[in-house]
């Protein structure tokens, strides 16, 4: 229902209402005329007019349940196999019952809701049976299970659920007097329920706090869960709002108008019960029954936010106690009677934001999942920023100085000092000019100065960045102090020639910004070619200067990383093999000082890289252990040249077992990578907030995977990648600006999906290869230099391509195969020297050539014996040149016997 068509249909119900039930027909026939839709829709909002009944507490109907029988009557009586102890209560479906199984097999104490009259319609009855088994399966220590159900022998139908002995999460929260962090916490187990079944498509449609009873010890139960979507019949669309079994407080306005609902009603009323469970008060307000009045409240009255309803009630409590004329206390003035929230202030800002966000009345503007509403709470409770709140730099840094308030601190006085030494500069600059006279004093103070900036900007760049670096979260920050130092150090360059010093700092700087990893890769290139200029400037006048060779040594190596996201192999090369020639002629000529130590380990790691990348997995081992024996010597040492030793042993094993894995060792690979991540882990214990360490257990743990799949063991690799994909998830979630975190999250939805495929675990293969094609095509539409992205999207749409071909849908897959295809083709990638994309191209064509061959149709026969011979050849062109996998070697073979068998049908 559009916004047009909702204003119509209220003015004609409002109008309704004001006459008497004998007349509306009549005026309905006048104003609706033949437009059946609009009247069917009026009639639905009039059922809701029952005087006697109190809408807004739930309680829409009487004890009453059939032909004058109150609920007591059936105390004592059985109902199928459970004996009626007492009355539980009544609500909008009928009543609720203690009740106690007595066909003798064993004692259990549970809640039997029985229906009453008018909600036993063939369709409700049929959707029961149907659903009653799914619903009794939904297992999660949240939520209590649905046991049995059936019909009375008057064919009253009613359900049996876990019976829990508890109170609803607003009193328990107000007998405990919890405080602000825990009845968060409450709410977000909650949260797990209704998601839990949202994942089995199941939606509850009446969340109140009344139906999240919470026990003695603090374990939170979701009850009648599912009961409303058992509710909705086969034969026609019904809602909620039809069948009258939601609370109109508590109801989304799609809801209350009766249209479609979808998980997003849940989520609106998870919103009205947090907002209820932190400030005391529901966010709409009506002293009247009049169902018109509570429409025009739930659809257009705005929610105050919650912290000035906070506020306001201290506001009244103060007032109160004037008038009283007793005296007032800062305590008195803090306390809320009603939420037990003592600090308005504590709900300003994110929580306000986070709770209005759930109860926005147009469903596609709240979260878009549980999920998602939680996930933004706990990143809330620890500080990180959170979606609800605006995007902006400001909020972003706010929230990180909130969180690292010392390191923080330590650089804004950095930063304060630098500016004040550029004021001072300047100043004397200045001064110095007008005094003639003192020109030689004023000049000297002015070169004192300078240096003293040159240190401090110096420190902010190398130190105070560094302290932070690796923090969650802290990319906002870094770059604000990055660009200012930047900006210092740029002008003080101007008048730099012939002092190297301070343009080798001036070059760390620069690469310190290119390292930023929300920048785009063309702006992030130009930032380290800028970087190379310098130091080329500096070699041209000096060319024996070490420090700079090194420097220069280490600006290709961050070129190299760029240019292996720009998918450019070849450049690659060269400039690694660039960076080699450099420090091994520093090393011939200079004692291997920690420094140069470093550079050495740095460039041999990246050259192992390169060498894996064109699929020399032997020389990539002997690469990675030749650096090894540094690695481990340095982090012995405790030196701290770039900060990251304490990396370099795990990092240089991660090398290894990946040679080992792709050569066919995979015992061999998994000692390496399993001596990896105890390092690692060991590393992380130290170092809690390290981001970094965090992607290293992953990178680590997606290897073994991949090595416990090849040898064999599928259930420990499944464990594997399923950890890996967890702690990625949690890393994106904290730096949502890092693109390079997001395509992790997709690598391993990729590789979760090819496991579960290859382990015929097929119901969320899918919706996992989606996800991965979805992430990498966002990236690459945000920086279309990335190159890399697109390779691995392409690689996405292979499998998720050949999955839909082998599962029904042939037409779709064979549109993402040719696809992959044709952009496989545009890049070259038949005579790519990048072993990785030629195998992935030549996987591509046989996947393709196999989906032409269960279309069966001519045309289609004939191209896929056409890419079952380019597949052919791509392969043994890796078999000539000896960079095959392991685990490929039998591919030659398989796909020349798929051509054969092709040849031999078409003959």
């Amino acid at each position: 229902m559009n916004p047009e068509q909702w204003q119509k249909v209220k003015n004609i119900l409002e109008n309704a209402l004001e006459k008497s039930p004998e007349t509306r027909s009549v005026y309905l026939d006048e104003v609706c005329g033949s437009n059946e839709n609009l009247r069917r829709e009026v009639e639905k909002l009039l059922e809701f007019e029952q005087p006697e009944a109190d809408l807004l507490e739930g309680n829409a109907v009487s004890a009453v349940l059939e032909n004058g029988l109150v609920s007591k009557n059936f105390i004592g009586k059985q109902i199928g196999n459970y004996e009626i102890i007492s009355e539980l209560g009544t609500g909008g479906m009928g009543a609720v019952f203690l009740a106690e199984r007595a066909d003798g097999e064993f004692k259990q104490k549970t809640a039997l809701k029985l229906i009453k009259r008018g909600m036993d319609s063939d369709a409700v009855l049929r959707r029961f049976i149907n659903e009653r088994q799914i619903l009794a399966s939904l297992e999660h220590p949240n939520i209590a299970r649905l046991i049995d159900g059936g019909t009375t022998s008057d064919d009253l139908p009613f359900f049996v659920m876990e019976y829990v002995e508890g109170t609803t999460i607003l009193e328990f929260a107000e007998a405990k007097n919890l405080n602000l962090e825990e009845r968060l916490n409450l709410f977000r187990e909650v949260c797990a329920a209704v998601s839990f079944a949202h994942q089995n498509l199941v939606i509850h449609r009446d969340l109140k706090p009344s139906n999240v009873l919470v026990t003695n010890d603090g374990k939170v139960k979701l009850l009648d869960f599912g009961i409303a979507k058992l509710l909705k019949s086969d034969e026609e669309n019904q809602t909620a709002t039809q069948m009258q079994v939601f609370t109109p407080e508590y109801a989304s306005p799609e809801q209350v108008r009766g249209e479609k609902l979808t998980t997003a009603t849940d989520i609106y009323s998870l919103g009205v019960i947090l907002y209820e469970l932190l400030t005391g008060n529901r966010p709409y307000k009506t002293e009247s029954k009049n169902i018109a009045e509570i429409i025009k409240s739930v659809c257009e009255t705005e929610p105050l936010r919650p912290s000035s309803v906070v506020s306001s009630q201290q506001s009244a409590v103060g007032k109160n106690t004037k008038d009283n004329g007793q005296r007032t206390t800062n305590d008195e003035q803090k306390t809320n009677p009603k939420s037990k929230i003592q600090n308005p202030k504590s709900l300003k800002g994110d929580l306000d934001n986070i709770i209005l966000k759930a109860l926005r009345k147009e469903s596609e503007r709240r979260y878009s999942s549980v999920e998602q509403f939680t996930e933004d709470i706990r990143r809330h409770q620890i500080g990180l920023p959170v979606s609800a709140s605006k995007d902006t730099l400001s909020y972003r840094v706010t929230k990180f100085v909130a969180r690292n308030r010392i390191a923080v601190a330590s650089a804004a006085l950095v930063v304060l000092v630098l500016i004040g030494g550029a004021v001072g500069t300047t100043w004397q600059a200045v001064r110095a000019e007008r005094m003639r006279a003192d020109a030689e004093l004023q000049r000297t103070r002015a070169e004192r100065r300078f240096e003293n900036l040159r240190k401090i900007s110096n420190s902010l760049v190398s130190e105070i960045e560094r302290a932070i670096r690796d923090l969650p979260g802290s990319l906002p920050a870094r770059k604000l102090l990055l660009d200012r130092a930047v900006e210092q150090l740029d002008a003080l360059a101007e008048d730099s020639d012939g002092n190297s010093e301070l343009q080798l700092e001036l070059v760390w700087a620069y690469q310190n910004l290119g390292w930023m990893p929300d920048g785009k890769l063309s702006e992030r290139r130009k930032i380290y070619e800028k970087a190379a200029a310098l130091t080329e400037k500096i070699l041209a006048v000096e060319p024996r200067n070490n420090k700079a060779r090194d420097r220069l040594a280490m600006i290709y190596l961050d070129l190299i990383v760029i240019s292996r996201m720009r998918g450019d192999v070849e450049y690659t090369v060269e400039h690694n093999q660039r960076a080699v020639e450099i420090v091994e002629d520093i090393l011939r000529e200079a004692p291997a000082t920690p420094e140069f130590r470093d550079s050495f380990w740095t460039v041999y790691y990246h050259y192992a890289l390169t060498q894996q990348q064109l699929g020399k997995g032997s020389e990539s081992v002997e690469t990675a252990r030749k650096i090894l024996p540094t690695a481990e010597q340095m982090y012995q040492s405790g030196s701290e040249t770039d900060g990251y030793d304490f990396m370099k042993p795990h990092l240089t094993r991660l090398q290894i077992g990946y040679g080992l894995s792709y050569a066919g060792d995979y015992q061999g690979a998994l000692k390496e990578f399993e001596t990896a991540l105890a390092e690692c882990q060991a590393e992380a214990v130290k170092r809690p907030d390290n981001t970094i360490l965090r992607r290293n257990e992953a990178n680590i743990r997606s290897q073994i995977a991949t090595t416990l799949e090849l040898s064999g063991d599928a259930g420990g690799a499944l464990k594997q990648i399923q950890t890996a994909l967890a702690l990625r998830e949690r890393m994106m979630a904290d730096n949502p600006k890092d693109l390079d975190f997001q395509i992790t999250v997709a690598d391993s939805e990729l590789f979760l999906g090819q496991m579960l495929a290859r382990q015929n675990q097929l119901p969320t293969v899918e919706k996992r290869f989606r996800r991965g094609l979805e992430i990498y095509q966002k990236i690459a539409a945000i920086d279309e230099d990335r190159k890399q992205v697109k390779i691995l999207a392409a690689r996405a749409r292979t499998n998720l391509g050949n999955f839909l071909a082998l599962n029904g849908n042939l037409s779709e897959g064979l549109n993402h195969l040719q696809e992959a295809v044709r952009f496989y083709e545009s890049i070259g990638a038949a005579t790519t020297i990048d072993a990785g994309l030629k195998r992935h191209y030549a996987e591509t064509l046989a996947q393709l050539a196999t989906a032409l061959v269960k279309n069966k149709k001519g045309a289609s026969l004939t191209e896929a014996a056409e890419f079952y011979r380019k597949s052919l050849e791509l392969w043994r062109d890796l078999e000539r040149h000896n960079i095959l996998r392991a685990s490929d070697t039998a591919q030659p073979g398989e796909i020349s016997r798929r051509l054969s068998e092709l040849n031999e049908t078409q003959k």
